[in-house]
C-alpha cells in the first residue's frame, strides 16, 4: 500500500529533528546562555543553518520570523527554533521551553512544537514530558495528535541525540 505524508507530518518529522538539535545545543550551555536563535532551511536537497544573533534575544526571534517570508518561496521545508518560557493556563510558574515552529508547502500556518526542559545550568539537564504539537494555534488532539507525535519522534530519532537518557522519569 501507498502511504503519502500530509504537510503537517513532513513538518512534524523536520521540527522534531530540529528540536534533538536544539535539545542537543541547551545540554551544553552554562549558566545564563541561551539558545542562539536559529532557522534550518531545505532546498534543493540542500540544507542550511541561519543563526540569528541581534542585540536582544527578542529581536533574534523578530527577525527569524521576517526571514521566513524571505525563504517560503524557495524553501523545501523550513524549522525555526528558539528558547523561551511557558506556563499552563492559570498557572505563575514559568518553565524553560525549547520552540520549533515548522512549515512545509502547502501549509497556510507553521506547526509548533513546545519541549519543556530543565536547563543544563542546574546541573540536571533534562526533557520534562512529551513534546506538545500546535497546529493553527491549537494543542494538536486525538488522531492527529497521535499522527504528528509520531513524526516528531522520527524526527528525534533522525538526529541520534540522547533523548531517551534526557527524559526525566518521575520516581
Amino acid at each position: 500500500m501507498f502511504w503519502t505524508r500530509s504537510p503537517l507530518e513532513i513538518a512534524a518529522e523536520f521540527g522534531g529533528f530540529v528540536l534533538a538539535h536544539s535539545a542537543l545545543i541547551s545540554s551544553l550551555l552554562g549558566d545564563g546562555e541561551l539558545i542562539c536563535p536559529y532557522a534550518v532551511i531545505e532546498a534543493q536537497g540542500q540544507r542550511q543553518s541561519v543563526e540569528y544573533e541581534e542585540e536582544s534575544q527578542v529581536e533574534a526571534i523578530e527577525q527569524g520570523k521576517a526571514d521566513f517570508e524571505k525563504y517560503k518561496d524557495t524553501a523545501d521545508i523550513w524549522a525555526f527554533a528558539r528558547e523561551g518560557l511557558f506556563s499552563d493556563p492559570g498557572s505563575p510558574d514559568k518553565t524553560d521551553v525549547i520552540l520549533i515552529s515548522s512549515w512545509a508547502p502547502g501549509m497556510t500556518e507553521w506547526l509548533g512544537i513546545i519541549q519543556r526542559f530543565n536547563p543544563a545550568s542546574s546541573g540536571n539537564f533534562r526533557l520534562i514530558g512529551d513534546p506538545m504539537i500546535y497546529v493553527e494555534g491549537n494543542e494538536a488532539v486525538g488522531k492527529q495528535a497521535t499522527k504528528l507525535a509520531a513524526a516528531v519522534g522520527r524526527g528525534i530519532k533522525n538526529r541520534g541525540t540522547a533523548w531517551d537518557s534526557w527524559k526525566a522519569h518521575d520516581a
